[in-house]
């Protein structure tokens, strides 16, 4: 499903509904921006409340649950280190090879990073910039974007999503020959995918 980090999150005012309440009824609402996330999560049961901001798209979610955990005397285990955050800032900085040294790292460090097709998918959004938040204009940096969508591919080769995804930056940049082979490759793997068909065919159509 190609959501973008910047339209997914701080629009709406409400509540969600963990799915987990054996320790009591627990709601969340998230927020963030281009590589920030935060989160309040409510035990309303227990009267808790957890409060975080984080570098990462995903990550005050994930690390207040955990907190929660914590709170209620459930074992959770070390954070790992974000591989997609970490991989994004390396290639920014200095280039394709050495973040790929980065990315050899943590594939044999797996008890570290963590190594996840959301988290360099939501990377990929916050780097292919969508529309002004906040007020801040937002940063394009679209060759690295479209190279981690292209990455996530050959790191989850299985997945109809990363295709969607990958698909989608393409349309967004341009390259719509190419974007038309990622739609067909996700809806083979994903007949479902109603969005990618329409996509798909107003790509073919033009």
């Amino acid at each position: 499903m190609t959501v973008s980090p910047a339209t997914a999150h701080g629009r709406v005012l409400g509540w969600q509904v963990d799915r987990d309440s054996t320790f009591g009824k627990v709601v969340n609402h998230t927020g963030g921006l281009a590589g920030l996330s935060s989160v309040l999560v409510r035990n309303i049961t227990k009267h808790q409340t957890i409060i975080v901001y984080a570098v990462g798209s995903d990550n005050a979610h994930i690390y207040a649950i955990d907190a929660m955990n914590i709170l209620n005397g459930r074992n959770t285990a070390y954070p790992k280190i974000n591989t997609a955050n970490l991989y994004a800032a390396t290639l920014l900085k200095s280039g394709t090879k050495i973040a790929a040294k980065v990315l050899r790292l943590a594939k044999r460090d797996t008890s570290n990073y963590a190594i996840n097709e959301d988290d360099f998918n939501a990377v990929g959004y916050d780097l292919l910039g969508g529309e002004p938040v906040y007020g801040l204009k937002p940063l394009h940096h679209y060759q690295q974007a479209l190279e981690i969508f292209k990455l996530n591919t050959s790191l989850f080769p299985s997945s109809w999503n990363v295709y969607d995804s990958y698909g989608d930056a393409l349309r967004q940049t341009g390259h719509f020959a190419e974007a038309i082979k990622m739609y067909r490759k996700s809806i083979e793997l994903n007949p479902k995918n109603d969005d990618g068909k329409e996509i798909l065919k107003k790509l073919l159509k033009n």
